[in-house]
């Protein structure tokens, strides 16, 4: 009497295993390699609408009790929704604010943030809606101020 399993029924086996490895590794790369696109393509997206549309100028930045107050011109089609601000004291001492305050288009407006003192320089990063998602226009990057000038101006 034989001991084990026949040749033949093992060589099956093991090209089904190997099939079913292959088609479960093909479906993941597949599903990888779509999200991957579709993230592409929505940040690509993101990266020309900001293009196109976002234009604004920091008209004047100043010092308010312990507050910094940034006067802001929108010169697009489209409303600001809010702004990522950077406030240097110095190349080391930076500190980041997330503003939420809508600014029209075509409109010239002011907002504070509160701040610590002896701030020289800020960057300003603005949100805009997409597709009802608010994003943030990373690539426009806004400046007022110097580092190596004194600091903001009382107001």
């Amino acid at each position: 009497m034989k001991k084990g399993l026949d040749n033949l029924f093992v060589t099956f086996l093991i090209v089904s295993f190997t099939i079913m490895v292959t088609i479960t590794v093909l479906v993941w790369v597949k599903n990888y390699t779509l999200d991957l696109k579709e993230q592409t393509e929505d940040i690509s997206s993101q990266r020309i609408y900001c293009l196109n549309n976002i234009n604004f100028e920091i008209t004047n930045a100043c010092y308010i009790d312990d507050s910094v107050k940034v006067t802001l011109s929108n010169n697009a089609d489209l409303d600001l929704e809010g702004f990522l601000i950077r406030s240097y004291k110095s190349l080391d001492k930076v500190s980041q604010n997330d503003i939420d305050y809508k600014i029209e288009k075509f409109k010239i407006d002011s907002f504070k943030y509160s701040s610590e003192a002896d701030i020289k320089f800020i960057e300003i990063v603005a949100k805009v809606k997409l597709n009802n998602k608010v994003i943030s226009c990373s690539q426009d990057i806004k400046s007022f101020g110097n580092l190596n000038e004194q600091s903001l101006s009382p107001c």
